[in-house]
């Protein structure tokens, strides 16, 4: 469970550094910054469902434990 947060964790992070990087290389034109941004969004969506599972099986296992 604590693996799989990490790994949403991590993805996220790569995302923005991404991100970044390519507007301090001056290669994010609009059209890339908006598809970036559509690809977060919709990861940031599946990754909100994702934590609530996540975060439903840790309280369990807090409460069963």
């Amino acid at each position: 469970m604590k693996l799989e947060f990490d790994m949403i964790i991590a993805s996220e992070m790569a995302e923005r550094i991404s991100e970044q990087y390519d507007e301090a290389k001056g290669q994010a034109g609009s059209r890339q910054a908006k598809k970036a941004v559509a690809r977060r969004n919709q990861k940031r969506s599946t990754s909100i469902r994702d934590q609530a599972e996540v975060a439903n099986k840790l309280n369990d296992w807090l409460k069963n434990g």
